[in-house]
């Protein structure tokens, strides 16, 4: 994400009266951060505050987001105890208002923060979150990756035409899809060096990764 939309959601944060704002979309946190994971199984979270950006995870992905998160403090708390993090970086900071997505926060979840972080903070939710309207916006470089994004699908499609046989099941096409894409992929050689150190689970993550960039690219095609 450019530095213009970082300073456009600390703008809208002052405009709200927020000290801090937690993303747990998994897009919007892909979209701000630059890593790239969909895993919403505790996988991690970001918070902005007005100088400050934490992103939040734990040992499974710290050596991908060091690597991919530019710019961001990661903070790996032990047992994955995010809510007990996110309330000490409060006391830190002087945090007393904290926004979140509502949409991207389970009830449970809400409980557990708002239970750390009582005589702390205040948290304010937001149901349109509004990194989701920064993202209507696209930038240079997301108009090349949808540009390159357009050409993978056009080149897959070609090859698939020619691929494809009678009786062949629809998770041998899945599979032919997504191995296509991989190849095609300028950012294959990147992701794989990223996860290479795990061995069984490493091909999968790949798939996701680039799954995921291709949806974080074609989500608001139609709005451009």
């Amino acid at each position: 994400m450019s530095q213009e939309a970082m300073n456009q959601l600390r703008a809208w944060m002052a405009e709200q009266g927020l000290d801090a704002y937690m993303v747990t979309q998994p897009q919007n946190r892909s979209y701000l951060s630059g890593w790239l994971n969909d895993d919403v199984e505790g996988a991690g979270l970001l918070l902005v505050g007005r100088q400050q950006q934490i992103l939040f995870t734990n040992p499974l992905y710290k050596e991908v987001v060091e690597d991919e998160a530019q710019g961001w403090q990661v903070n790996v708390p032990p047992s994955r105890e995010y809510w007990a993090a996110i309330a000490t970086s409060a006391q830190e900071h002087g945090w007393q208002n904290i926004g979140f997505e509502s949409a991207a926060l389970t009830f449970a979840e809400y409980e557990k923060l708002r239970r750390s972080g009582e005589s702390i903070f205040t948290l304010h939710p937001f149901e349109d979150s509004y990194i989701e309207k920064l993202r209507q916006v696209k930038q240079p470089h997301e108009i090349e990756l949808l540009k390159r994004a357009i050409a993978i699908t056009d080149e897959t499609f070609t090859h698939l035409c020619s691929w494809i046989q009678p009786a062949m099941t629809e998770k041998e096409t899945q599979w032919e899809i997504m191995v296509s894409h991989l190849i095609r992929s300028s950012l294959l050689d990147r992701t794989v060096q990223c996860r290479m150190h795990i061995p069984v689970s490493g091909v999968f993550n790949v798939v996701s990764s680039l799954l995921l960039i291709w949806a974080l690219v074609t989500k608001d095609i139609a709005r451009i």
